[in-house]
């Protein structure tokens, strides 16, 4: 079901050469947004500037890439 919903990414790179990878997803973008103003979590009259970011979460996979800081996934669990 996740590949039915999911779009091509978007290669961006940036002054420094760092490769920044995008994904939108315009059909989910439109049920976010209608279900927070049908819920009235959001007010359809007003604007919203609405940005969504992501989380670094360290892994062990072999093909993971370096993280925004440049620093490849730990490889030992958080002590949480």
């Amino acid at each position: 079901m996740q590949k039915e919903l999911s779009t091509e990414k978007v290669i961006k790179i940036s002054k420094d050469g760092v490769a920044n990878e995008f994904n939108t997803n315009a059909k989910l973008n439109e049920l976010n947004i209608y279900l927070l103003t049908h819920t009235k979590a959001l007010n359809a009259d007003i604007e919203y500037d609405l940005d969504f970011d992501t989380q670094f979460i360290p892994c062990e996979k072999t093909d993971s890439k370096k993280a925004y800081k440049m620093e490849k996934e730990r490889t030992t669990s958080p002590p949480f």
